[in-house]
């Protein structure tokens, strides 16, 4: 499983959402895409979780990812008192 959960701009159809998500579960990104129709379909969230999932995950290469990803803890750790 890949570390980082974004949105993929290279393999991307729309928003690239669903190639982000393939990469990140090591899936076919058709596979995922066809389980967003068949939820959508179904009469269930597909379209609503797609739109949040745009929103919420960061792009592949943006600079957001990458700060999204990086805690700096400074040499005492989170514990320290001030």
């Amino acid at each position: 499983m890949n570390s980082k959960l974004m949105r993929s701009e290279s393999n991307g159809q729309v928003l690239g959402v669903a190639a982000g998500l393939a990469k990140y579960f090591d899936m076919d990104v058709t596979i995922v895409r066809l389980l967003f129709v068949l939820f959508t379909l179904m009469g269930g969230p597909g379209i609503l979780a797609y739109i949040i999932l745009a929103i919420i995950m960061p792009e592949e290469g943006s600079a957001h990812a990458d700060r999204a990803t990086h805690v700096d803890l400074g040499e005492k750790g989170p514990m320290a008192a001030a």
